[in-house]
């Protein structure tokens, strides 16, 4: 493969004008000519009579000449004579050969002549244009400097940057007479190529542009998402979406494989219509905790340009899982005690309960799984992911203000989970008198405390947005989920709710009443800080069980808790915990990185030294000191681009004590460079547009020469100097009147 040198290794000779032609040049208009005509006259007359009276003495013979001399010397300045000199540069003018050596240049798409009777690859074209042997009439009249841009080199991907290589060639170069690009056009870095036409144009720098690859999109079939999370439950069903696309001019059925690292394969039947997109979901249930990750692949098809994006591996972890749960109601209904029972027989759940009951002597329960008060501190509460809170509120032997500013600080700051189940009694509406009242998704209807009662049971519909949700998922497909919510036992009492608060998401509405917002939202989420809400209008999620047992109260139960405790245990340590949103980062976009840190009395870090250090799989280090954002929840947070796909290698460590935390954060995204892409002539295009070049195609390019007569003429450098403004003729003017003026005194006219 040609590997031309790189621009600005060999330095011209220092740049050498010798002149060309001097000249004066006159710019007068009709004032000045009228005035030459008028007034010069005038002062010689003028002249003559003074010095006759004056008995034509000598001295007053100089003094009148002088006087002359002035006004001629001003009636000059009125014709604004100019100096122009033109100078040539001595420098040879210089081309640039800008080639792109990027992986997209590798897609097999360019048909000409020369190329035989297949498609071969844009690589082997640009090749075939650097041969050194074509350029040797050119090398002979001009400075030739070959370049090129897109090399993946050790430690950093490939990108194409046409911007940067444009720049460098205008600034190095200073006899510069035009660019040569050769390149399929695509761009993935750095500012727009554009962004320097105008300078190459005020330069009178053209672009030729050589387009390599079809605008077209070639016949494939590839994996374009692999929407696995970051982390499986050992023993519970990991869903895995695949999605594909087709640029195929018919649809094809195909196969999708998914074969995990520990044996295990799983195969699916899809049809990929044409020229558009197709999604299929596999549900796995990982046997044990550990590494894994898992190879999904589509066969290739006869016709189909590239077989590398058939392929993709994705790791993952799969862990033993512990949640933490908090349950606070007042009085144990129906809803709170199948929500208890559920979550109590979860293995991956330990639960802890609190009642409020007035009856009850002491509060807490006869089970283990009791507690007798509220957390008192926050370390106490931060060890629950996530707070159901119920039918409770402020009162005196219920919740504080106190109590409710800690929960808001764990929700905000560390990720905590809260879920909102109102109840009969309306307790739950003083809550908006406390710090919990941003974290709430709707706005309650205090003219209604207690709710609204029906004799007739009455159903929750599915929002757009609850369709495809998966805390709403308690079918396969959106079709048989939203046939199981239609078919859900409905409910005979609903929370008193007018709408849903700015920035919060409703997965499900009444299915019948509204007012002059819409439907009322009995099903709604929002995130605040670092954690999740979700708030239940409705306290009859229990009736669910009518036949079928647990299957879908409990599964949407399950699918809750989880959602809401995932972040927070991505990865967690003795006295440091890790989230990052998204859950699933992506290359090339930002990705915020929040750490909770404990100092050694176990108490939240204040103004410590918390640094997050990031390697890539190719090698590439990054180090991120965090900013503290809340002293008294010891919250640090920044954030992290990633730069390319695969699995970074994360320590989180925290000076002040020494921990750390390891851990690993998979990063999807198709490398920034994609072979069988189509190409982008367009964006040659509109260079060569600005700068007024020309597109020449490779056949073009047999002999090179024929570039030298797209080049503009060479111009001389021409210098103009504005006498009349100069400020040593000013001077000699001053000087001319002082003269003059001393003259005058001597001989008494003063």
């Amino acid at each position: 493969m040609v590997q031309p040198p790189v621009i600005g290794q060999t330095p011209g000779p220092p740049i050498e004008r010798k002149s060309m032609t001097d000249s004066l040049t006159w710019n007068g208009n009709e004032l000045a000519l009228w005035a030459t005509v008028l007034v010069l006259p005038a002062a010689i007359f003028l002249a003559a009579m003074n010095w006759h009276s004056h008995g034509r003495r000598a001295f007053h013979g100089v003094l009148e000449i002088l006087r002359v001399v002035l006004v001629l010397f001003v009636l000059i300045l009125l014709w604004q004579p100019e100096w122009t000199e033109e100078t040539e540069n001595s420098r040879e003018p210089t081309l640039v050969v800008l080639s792109d050596f990027s992986a997209s240049m590798e897609t097999r798409d360019v048909v000409s002549a020369g190329s035989g009777p297949g498609a071969v690859t844009r690589s082997e074209v640009r090749d075939r244009i650097l041969e050194t042997n074509r350029w040797g009439r050119v090398q002979e009249q001009i400075r030739l400097v070959f370049s090129s841009f897109g090399e993946e080199t050790e430690g950093s991907p490939g990108r194409s940057n046409l911007h940067e290589p444009l720049r460098q060639a205008l600034d190095n170069n200073p006899g510069l007479q035009g660019i040569v690009m050769i390149s399929d056009g695509d761009w993935n870095s750095g500012p727009s190529p554009s962004r320097m036409a105008s300078a190459l144009r005020l330069a009178d720098v053209p672009v030729i542009g050589v387009a390599l690859g079809s605008a077209e999109r070639l016949p494939d079939i590839r994996i374009t998402d692999v929407a696995i999370p970051g982390y499986g439950v050992a023993g519970k069903s990991l869903r895995i979406p695949v999605s594909l696309r087709s640029s195929m001019a018919r649809p094809h059925p195909t196969t999708v494989t998914l074969q995990f690292s520990n044996g295990e394969k799983l195969e699916r039947a899809v049809a990929v219509p044409a020229m558009n997109r197709a999604e299929v979901a596999f549900e796995w249930k990982p046997p044990a905790a550990g590494d894994y990750s898992v190879e999904v692949s589509v066969p290739a098809f006869p016709g189909e340009a590239i077989a590398q994006n058939n392929i993709r591996t994705v790791p993952f972890q799969v862990r033993e899982e512990s949640i933490q749960v908090l349950v606070v109601d007042s009085l144990p209904r129906w809803e709170y005690r199948y929500l208890r029972n559920a979550l109590s027989r979860d293995p991956g759940i330990e639960l802890s309960c609190l009642l409020f009951h007035p009856g009850l002597t002491r509060r807490g329960g006869g089970n283990d799984d009791y507690i007798e008060e509220f957390p008192a501190t926050i370390n106490e509460l931060s060890r629950y992911d996530v707070v159901v809170l119920g039918d409770v509120g402020i009162s005196g032997d219920q919740l504080t203000p106190e109590q409710c500013r800690m929960l808001r600080g764990v929700v905000e700051n560390q990720a905590a989970g809260l879920i909102l189940i109102p109840g009969m009694d309306g307790n739950q509406l003083s809550l908006s008198e406390t710090e919990l009242d941003p974290l709430i998704p709707v706005q309650f209807d205090f003219s209604q405390p207690l709710g609204w009662g029906t004799r007739d049971p009455e159903k929750m519909s599915l929002s757009r947005e609850g369709r495809r949700s998966l805390l709403t998922r308690l079918g396969d497909t959106e079709e048989e989920n939203v046939a199981i919510w239609e078919e859900l036992p409905g409910f005979n009492w609903y929370a008193p709710v007018i709408r849903a608060r700015a920035g919060s998401q409703v997965l499900a509405t009444h299915q019948a009443v509204s007012n002059q917002y819409g439907l009322l939202p009995l099903l709604a989420t929002r995130t605040q800080g670092q954690g999740k809400i979700l708030f239940m209008g409705t306290d009859s999620a229990w009736r669910w069980r009518e036949g079928v047992e647990d299957q879908f109260h409990y599964r949407f139960w399950g699918q809750v808790i989880r959602w809401m405790a995932y972040q927070r245990n991505l990865a967690e340590g003795q006295s440091l915990r890790l989230i990052y949103f998204p859950e699933r980062p992506e290359v090339q976009k930002p990705v915020k990185l929040s750490v909770n840190a404990m100092g050694s009395d176990g108490e939240p870090l204040q103004s410590g030294d918390v640094r997050v250090r990031l390697v890539s799989s190719s090698g590439q280090t990054r180090s991120i000191r965090l900013e503290s954002s809340d002293d008294e929840w010891g919250l640090y947070e920044g954030t992290w681009t990633p730069e390319e796909a695969g699995e970074y290698q994360v320590r989180v460590e925290n000076r002040d004590t020494g921990d750390v935390l390891d851990y690993r954060i998979p990063v999807d995204g198709q490398p920034l460079e994609l072979v069988g892409e189509p190409a982008r002539p367009d964006v040659l295009r509109e260079l060569v547009r600005l700068t007024g070049g020309e597109m020449l195609r490779p056949e073009n390019l047999t002999d090179p020469a024929g570039i030298l007569e797209l080049l503009p003429d060479k111009e001389p450098v021409v210098r103009r100097t504005a006498l009349w403004s100069n400020p040593w003729t000013l001077g000699v003017l001053a000087g001319l009147f002082a003269i003059f003026w001393i003259l005058r005194k001597k001989a008494g006219l003063i």
